[in-house]
């Protein structure tokens, strides 16, 4: 009874996080995978304008969204935003928005010339 009442949800205990990297690490293309901090000014964040800023250089979160992975590709440096929703509803529907609106700000600001 103990263990049960003090136990972590398994949604809180980053087992998404384990899977995402487990998929990701057999390409022979990635490299360097890392799962990030979730806060503080080691976490890595993305701003509204597309710049990938740390927590302690952070100006403003309410303009900005925790990123959850990293690794290299080919020579590039790329980042994810991983969001996990246990039931369906408007926490899904939320999620799902702020991701979209993440990369339609991004898009907007990195289109090519």
């Amino acid at each position: 009874m103990f263990r049960a009442w003090f136990a972590k949800e398994p949604r809180r205990q980053g087992f998404h996080e384990l899977v995402v990297g487990k998929c990701l690490k057999p390409f022979d293309i990635v490299t360097s995978f890392e799962i990030l901090n979730k806060g503080g000014d080691n976490a890595e964040y993305i701003t509204s304008d597309g710049h990938i800023v740390d927590g302690k250089n952070l100006q403003d979160k309410a303009i900005a969204k925790s990123l959850d992975f990293k690794w290299i590709t080919s020579g590039v440096q790329c980042y994810a935003s991983h969001k996990y929703t246990k039931e369906s509803g408007s926490n899904q529907d939320s999620q799902y928005k702020e991701q979209l609106n993440l990369l339609r700000s991004f898009n907007a600001e990195h289109r090519a010339v």
